[in-house]
């Protein structure tokens, strides 16, 4: 049987033609619109993401910045502290007792504080509270955020106003 589209115009009443039409133009027309808000969509999406990124950004510079700010002060009042000047000559067993009251409070005020580091004028390590650090070569030690397999460690260095020596906070 040959399909001939004369016979089927003849055959197909104008009501059936026209709810065929209607419902093919109603058709398309949800294509489109569905495709218009899928566009709509994804790009809300997306500009919601980069307003969620910049702010998390936002919110990791700010912290680390509150939180340069704190070790610094909280160095600086222990390096101004009677006899940590002169104990930073070398002298060890002064400075860690010179400096254990601050390095509890300080502990208690962040459990993530691993160490606080000591050292000297031309960069030679003294001694530390906590754990032991991991590099005693102040060569190698500045501000910054060291990673590894197991943690993430922010390094804080505070020099002394005197220029007398370091102090290291390992976070």
């Amino acid at each position: 049987m040959i399909f001939n589209l004369n016979s089927l115009d003849k055959s197909v009443s104008t009501k059936t033609k026209t709810t065929v039409l209607v419902l093919g133009m109603f058709f398309i027309l949800s294509l489109f619109f569905l495709y218009l808000q899928y566009i709509t969509t994804k790009e809300f999406i997306l500009e919601s993401q980069d307003e969620y990124e910049n702010k998390v950004n936002s919110i990791f510079k700010e912290s680390v910045l509150k939180t340069k700010r704190f070790y610094v002060n909280r160095g600086l009042a222990n390096l101004n502290s009677y006899g940590i000047d002169n104990a930073l000559n070398n002298d060890k067993d002064k400075l860690i007792s010179l400096s254990k009251n601050r390095w509890e409070i300080l502990k208690q005020e962040n459990k993530f504080l691993k160490s606080m580091v000591f050292f000297d004028k031309s960069e030679k390590f003294l001694a530390y509270l906590g754990e032991e650090p991991a590099s005693k070569n102040f060569e190698n030690i500045d501000s910054s955020f060291k990673f590894s397999q197991e943690t993430l460690t922010y390094q804080l260095v505070v020099p002394t106003p005197s220029e007398n020596g370091y102090l290291l906070f390992i976070i």
